[in-house]
């Protein structure tokens, strides 16, 4: 039996890329980048999910198809890979531990996958009046003790929804 991969998930990654790249290429000279963007990460999402990736463990920004807007990228990567080490250690089974990783993941990430693309066109848009409104709503707000704290949970990485948080081996905890 040949050990020879029958695909090459590096190809089907760059699927992905083209999928972005090919929905940001409608708006090249329209001056709408916030449309552009939107278009490549709806075009990473159609795709990614199609991409079959049994036995491998794609981690960090290169598993989740988000803005960067959230600065989140690191936190992300650090509850993914302390995730998959919490998995391994409570499974004996490689081939049980994935699905149990994929599934404690699944939660945090559709919520910061959420907020990305809901917050994409508030902090990328060249629009002057949403940047007004926002610099407007976003200070004062802000400052609201619960509302910092939400804030602070949503930089933080730690949430799978404004009243649920995520603890590795946990898929959430209220």
């Amino acid at each position: 039996m040949s050990s020879t991969p029958d695909r090459n998930l590096a190809l089907e990654l760059v699927r992905v890329t083209e999928a972005a790249a090919l929905g940001a290429a409608r708006w090249i000279g329209r001056g709408d980048k916030e449309a552009a963007d939107q278009a490549a990460v709806d075009g990473m999402h159609a795709v990614l999910p199609t991409v079959h990736m049994d036995g491998i463990v794609v981690i960090g920004d290169a598993a989740h198809a988000m803005s960067p807007q959230l600065g989140l990228g690191a936190n992300l990567c650090l509850a993914d890979a302390w995730s998959l080490a919490t998995t391994l250690r409570s499974h004996v089974d490689l081939h049980a531990a994935l699905p149990a990783y994929v599934a404690d993941r699944r939660a945090h990430i559709r919520w910061y996958t959420w907020l990305s693309r809901i917050m994409t066109p508030v902090f990328q848009s060249d629009l002057v009046p949403i940047g007004w409104a926002r610099d407007a709503l976003f200070g004062p707000i802000g400052r609201l003790p619960q509302v910092r704290r939400q804030l602070v949970e949503i930089e933080l990485g730690g949430q799978t929804s404004p009243w649920t948080t995520w603890s590795p081996g946990t898929a959430c905890r209220r």
